[in-house]
């Protein structure tokens, strides 16, 4: 299967829409190995050009789609010719709608409530879906024996899909090898807290999180400067437009949320 891809800072994202990245998606389901699929933002981009280990966690996996409208406006620098990025939780959104049965589901990660709303939304979403089971993980440093649990528990029910929703850029490490994420890592107790109705987190702020402001700016020099003498001369080109016609360009939100096939 071919995907077309644009190298973005080290990082291939794909040319991709909602519609299409589902479509992809239904095809690395039914491959015979485990596959495996996440949405990129400026944080991972940042993340993965200054780690080497995590962008080396990037290059594995089958399908990353542009999940921010920075991202987005790199790749149509390079022709791609977008109009909207695959926002993560949309696309969840999105998938879970159109995978009724025989796809099978499994949710990994949060709390068991959220987990249980998360079912409950699916079923509005799609009502033949098949959930075939959930794992909430506990809030402290997981252990060897965790995660084999983790394992013999998603093999046994044999899904399609694994949903994985971790923080930071724990959700893309274990997705790609759950044993990279070492013990005192993993969502220790405390990372989160119930507000409005939602988990968010509490702090203390870890180091990948820090600066995370700076991404975008720090990206976009490195990504100018790597542009070609026609593709700058395109982007000098828009900038002139853009200020002749008194406008400016807009600022992208980023989310995350990921997606993997096959068992642990």
């Amino acid at each position: 299967m071919e995907i077309r891809t644009i190298n973005v800072l080290g990082v291939s994202i794909a040319r991709v829409t909602y519609d299409s990245a589902m479509k992809i998606v239904e095809q690395l389901a039914r491959e015979p190995r485990p596959t495996a699929v996440c949405p990129a933002n400026t944080h991972i981009l940042a993340e993965a050009r200054h780690d080497p280990g995590f962008g080396r966690v990037m290059e594995k996996f089958d399908l990353v789609f542009p999940d921010g409208m920075p991202v987005v406006w790199a790749l149509n620098l390079r022709g791609a010719g977008l109009s909207d990025r695959v926002y993560g939780p949309y696309f969840t959104r999105h998938a879970l709608k159109n995978t009724p049965q025989p796809w099978r589901h499994f949710f990994f990660g949060d709390t068991e409530q959220v987990l249980e709303d998360l079912k409950r939304v699916a079923v509005q979403l799609q009502p033949n879906i098949d959930i075939v089971g959930s794992i909430s993980p506990p809030f402290r440093a997981w252990t060897e024996s965790d995660e084999a649990q983790f394992a013999e528990t998603i093999n046994r029910a044999n899904p399609d899909f694994v949903w994985v929703a971790l923080p930071g850029g724990r959700m893309e490490r274990w997705i790609i090898d759950p044993q990279a994420i070492s013990p005192g890592t993993s969502m220790p107790s405390g990372l989160f807290k119930r507000e409005n109705n939602h988990w968010v987190f509490s702090g203390p702020t870890p180091p990948s999180f820090r600066g995370y402001d700076k991404d975008q700016t720090r990206l976009l020099v490195d990504y100018i400067l790597q542009l070609t003498p026609e593709e700058q001369r395109r982007v000098s080109a828009a900038m002139g437009h853009a200020r002749a016609a008194g406008g400016s360009a807009p600022s992208g939100s980023n989310g995350n949320a990921g997606a993997s096939r096959g068992s642990k």
